[in-house]
């Protein structure tokens, strides 16, 4: 592995964590992990959750693999992603 493969990483973690951290704002909220796709507070987030969402309905009828990890996917299950 070299070192931008490592910096790649450790980069995408970085916005995965600051992503979720802002959904679990959303959630605190709002009370559900529902951020409509064009939400104007935080469209990033809104994108995000948009293209997470369509990731793991693949990955729950077996059309993909998830790029989550095991961690992730239990801190999604946690605040009740859907």
């Amino acid at each position: 592995m070299n070192n931008s493969t490592i910096s790649n990483g450790s980069k995408n973690k970085h916005v995965w964590d600051r992503n979720y951290q802002d959904l679990k704002a959303y959630h605190t909220k709002f009370g559900d992990c529902l951020v409509p796709s064009v939400f104007l507070l935080n469209p990033k987030l809104g994108r995000w959750v948009n293209n997470l969402r369509g990731q793991y309905k693949r990955y729950q009828k077996k059309e993909v693999l998830l790029q989550l990890n095991p961690r992730q996917i239990e801190l999604l299950n946690e605040i009740g992603f859907v």
